[in-house]
């Protein structure tokens, strides 16, 4: 049992973000490819600052997803749900991949990466620090 993280990065023209209604197309857009892998999304809370934005969304499971834009053309997706050794992921690795691919698409994202499901808090540690 253990909380697992997605992490997505995009990398986007800044005044996708800067742009008012760009920044809501965005938001929008994320969401609706976000509806296609994640059941039962909700949009909890917006937040728009100085052509920045935090999308905080919620679906079963437990499952808090955050949104956030950058001025400078970073656009972040975090995914954490909890997941009991015997629960089925809610994404596999193949799906992660499909997912930043859509994402990306629809984005029009000049760069991409995501990184697997991370399992935190696990009994056992699988990270270590490194400096």
């Amino acid at each position: 049992m253990a909380v697992n993280t997605i992490l997505l990065d995009f990398s986007v023209t800044s005044t996708r973000l800067t742009n008012a209604e760009e920044s809501k197309e965005v938001q929008d857009d994320m969401e609706s490819v976000l509806a296609n892998f994640v059941p039962g999304l909700k949009r909890q809370l917006v937040h728009n600052c100085a052509g920045s934005f935090f999308v905080l969304l919620t679906a079963d499971r437990g499952t808090h997803i955050t949104l956030r834009g950058f001025p400078q053309g970073l656009v972040t997706c975090n995914i954490e749900y909890y997941k009991e050794e015997e629960e089925k992921p809610i994404l596999l690795f193949e799906s992660i991949r499909k997912l930043e691919k859509e994402l990306a698409q629809k984005l029009g994202s000049k760069r991409s990466h995501s990184v697997p499901a991370m399992k935190r808090g696990d009994r056992i540690d699988r990270y270590f620090p490194t400096a």
